[in-house]
């Protein structure tokens, strides 16, 4: 569908064309007014229209496939909910103010971006293995978000009520993938497999899409004030997530090279730990946190995709590192 095509080949111009567009409109209307509970349940909303198409196309049942790729799943759940914790919880000493760091480092530890397959696909790595590690971590940020949030929220004096969040992520994320999954079994049951996988997945595209850009539309253009007075945030906030993301890589590839994992594995575990999603993190940042928290998980997936698609450009370089042929 050339729709879906064209919103993908542009996702990263028109997500700073949205974040443009909300600073601009942000300072024209008075869009902080808007009640708190209301703007809360408009972002809630986006979040699960942005993560439900992921999780139509997610296949549940491969969940069995764990115990043959117990070793590269482990790996998988350490990047995701120990090093990259550890990576944002260091570099957010960075920023200037509590609710920042906090939003900094929420934006870090949902690992369970809708875009990580594609980039294993591009990569040509082991798609069905990050499949695999998608839905490990998808169960697993239920406890985890919470109980990392609430610690941190704890050792930085920001207050964060834990069972507020849990019940936001079990929303965001599990609605969606009950819906998600019973909308992918009928539609196999009267159509077919391909019908599911493929045939839908242009239109599944332009739901998540449009809803990411309306997303980050919605958070820029509430704190646009804040943004144009202190742009050096905004700026710090990516250069912070550039550290971050290629520390992850040199990391990850040192390690899945010393533990002789195959370069498809490493693309697998690689991509899905680099990648965060972002619309659960906004949820939670506006439900729970308020202020400028928000920012993060705004302004991160305008540079997230860049850094993404740099590492894709290493593919020959990563291949001959773990022993293969360039081009292959």
């Amino acid at each position: 569908m050339k729709i879906s095509l064209f919103l993908k080949k542009n996702l990263l111009y028109f997500t700073l064309l949205s974040i443009g567009i909300a600073v601009i409109a942000g300072n024209a209307f008075p869009f902080y007014k808007i009640p708190k509970k209301v703007y809360s349940y408009w972002i809630t909303l986006l979040a699960i229209l942005t993560i439900l198409p992921s999780m139509i196309t997610l296949r549940g049942w491969e969940l069995k496939k764990v115990t043959k790729m117990w070793k590269e799943v482990l790996l998988a759940i350490v990047y995701a909910y120990l090093l990259s914790p550890f990576i944002a919880y260091l570099l957010a000493f960075s920023l200037p103010e509590a609710k920042l760091r906090i939003g900094y480092f929420l934006s870090n530890i949902v690992p369970i971006s809708s875009a990580a397959l594609s980039y294993v696909m591009l990569a040509r790595g082991n798609v069905e293995l990050a499949a695999v590690v998608l839905v490990v971590l998808a169960l697993l940020s239920i406890p985890l978000v919470p109980l990392y949030l609430g610690i941190y929220g704890s050792m930085i004096s920001v207050h964060v009520p834990v069972n507020k969040v849990l019940f936001i992520i079990t929303v965001v994320l599990f609605v969606p993938f009950v819906i998600g999954q019973t909308i992918r079994y009928i539609t196999v049951k009267k159509k077919h497999l391909y019908y599911a996988e493929k045939e839908m997945a242009p239109y599944l595209a332009i739901v998540a899409m449009t809803s990411l850009l309306l997303l980050v539309f919605s958070l820029v253009a509430r704190k646009a004030p804040v943004i144009l007075r202190r742009p050096e945030i905004t700026a710090l906030i990516w250069g912070l997530q550039a550290i971050a993301i290629f520390t992850m890589i040199g990391i990850t590839l040192v390690v899945d090279k010393a533990l002789k994992l195959k370069y498809e594995e490493h693309q697998a575990v690689a991509f899905v730990g680099i990648t965060k999603n972002q619309s659960i993190p906004a949820a939670i940042a506006i439900s729970s946190i308020g202020g400028l928290a928000v920012l993060p998980p705004a302004l991160i997936p305008a540079i997230q995709p860049v850094l993404a698609v740099a590492y894709l450009h290493m593919e020959g370089w990563v291949r001959k590192f773990f022993g293969g042929a360039a081009g292959i």
